[in-house]
């Protein structure tokens, strides 16, 4: 994608309150998933969450289930000590 529609894209992502690129990435990397496991998890099609990373935007609908996932901590991480 161009520099400018990079831009473009980033800014009405903003302004309607769309996950970002890079969030669906740290989602990606956080919880340690493939795309197409992590597309089934959230109840979508197999190829969605690749789509997304390939630029295209997500409906607000989707955008709000992958948003909720950033922001719940679904694990307690209890470090253990020897």
């Amino acid at each position: 994608m161009d520099l400018q529609m990079k831009e473009v894209d980033e800014q009405y992502r903003k302004e309607e309150n769309i996950v970002s690129i890079n969030e669906i990435k740290n989602l990606i990397t956080l919880y340690d998933i493939k795309k197409e496991s992590l597309s089934i998890a959230l109840g979508f099609e197999k190829n969605t969450i690749a789509c997304y990373l390939k630029e295209q935007v997500p409906s607000k609908k989707y955008s709000n289930i992958i948003r909720k996932l950033l922001n719940t901590i679904l694990f307690d991480y209890k470090p253990k000590f020897k």
